[in-house]
């Protein structure tokens, strides 16, 4: 996993905050008994735990919660103003061919960003 600097304490407050409805995201549930429904992302904390793959895409209850790798990253960019997390997220979305490949490393620098930007902002609570 690449490494990340800590966020300033601005970044920091603006990554857990929600973002009005001009920048939110949109993912797609993808199961096979319902087919695709979207779902309204609006907050950086949103979107991490949105992003899932089951690993067992065989049974009936198994779903995908789909965000565009893509939009994703410059959505981070330009919304949040985390150019680094953004870098990096391209660089994960490089080495895979697919989604299924590329979603448990995006997420896990995401989850490392998030937990880096809370621990700051209780740190200075």
């Amino acid at each position: 996993m690449a490494k990340l600097s800590d966020p300033t304490p601005k970044l920091a407050a603006k990554m857990l905050q929600e973002v009005d409805y001009d920048e939110r995201l949109v993912g797609l549930m993808l199961a096979p008994m319902s087919g695709s429904v979207e779902r309204t992302l609006w907050s950086f904390e949103e979107a991490v735990n949105f992003l899932h793959v089951d690993k067992n895409l065989h049974e009936n209850q198994a779903s995908i919660r789909y965000i565009d790798l893509n939009l994703l990253q410059r959505w981070i960019c330009e919304v949040f103003g985390d150019h680094e997390l953004a870098t990096v997220i391209n660089a994960e979305i490089s080495k895979y061919k697919n989604f299924g490949e590329r979603v448990q490393p995006v997420k896990e620098m995401m989850l490392f960003r998030l937990n880096q930007c809370k621990k700051l902002v209780h740190s200075q609570a």
